[in-house]
């Protein structure tokens, strides 16, 4: 089985619909869904990314992730922006994701760094 991708949903509407159309929860009839404990449909990191290892492996993703990441307009970016923007202080990173995929934290990072360059060349600026 191949990793998740967008082209898999795009290819098939039945499919975009099982997972939940790019962010929705997930329909019972999605191939190798599952239950948690409070009866929330969800699959595990190991349907998501089959080579996954660690963490990732056991996971529990109730709506798909890359929607989670790549999805909403950039919701995601912008949200964690704005959260890297204030140095955390608008709100616990948990606060905005209740569980932060991989995707999200690496985000962070990414964004953080961006974010860095933006802040020295603009000294790099008002310096000259």
């Amino acid at each position: 089985m191949n990793a998740w991708s967008c082209e898999d949903c795009d290819a098939d509407p039945r499919l975009l619909a099982a997972r939940g159309h790019c962010g929705g929860r997930f329909s019972a009839d999605l191939p190798r869904v599952g239950v948690d404990e409070a009866g929330r449909r969800c699959v595990v990191g190991a349907v998501v990314v089959p080579i996954a290892a660690g963490p990732l492996r056991e996971a529990l993703f109730h709506t798909c992730p890359l929607a989670e990441a790549f999805g909403g307009e950039g919701l995601i970016s912008s949200a964690l922006a704005l959260w890297r923007r204030s140095g955390g202080e608008v709100a616990n990173l948990s606060a905005l994701f209740s569980r932060p995929s991989l995707a999200a934290l690496e985000a962070v990072e990414v964004i953080g760094a961006e974010l860095d360059q933006i802040e020295a060349r603009r000294r790099a600026l008002e310096a000259s």
